[in-house]
């Protein structure tokens, strides 16, 4: 919980490396682990590493969430056409739905 609670006190350096402590210990974990640390890993500008854990979160949970949380890490990483083709594997999947 101090890893989510850095994120919310703007503490990402902090909160990567708990839960870079925590990933060594749980394989693959619950899927807001590997939600969480993507977005404290795009915060800090790490956007190979979140891209990792963004595709195991779609891995352990396909929701729209999660799909849009890939999507945001590869637009940041300047992917712009692999972002547009993970939104729309999103909305095929689930369509209507509010991302």
């Amino acid at each position: 919980m101090i890893a989510v609670k850095c994120r919310s006190l703007k503490r990402d350096r902090d909160g990567v490396n708990y839960y870079r402590r925590l990933c060594t210990t749980v394989h693959p974990g619950p899927i807001l682990i590997h939600q969480t640390y993507a977005n404290l890993l795009d915060e800090i500008g790490e956007h190979e590493e979140a891209l990792a854990h963004r595709e195991q979160a779609v891995k352990l949970e396909p929701e729209p969430w999660t799909y849009s949380g890939w999507a945001n890490t590869l637009e940041q990483m300047g992917r712009h056409q692999e972002a547009g083709k993970v939104r729309r594997t999103a909305d095929q999947l689930f369509p209507g739905s509010q991302r």
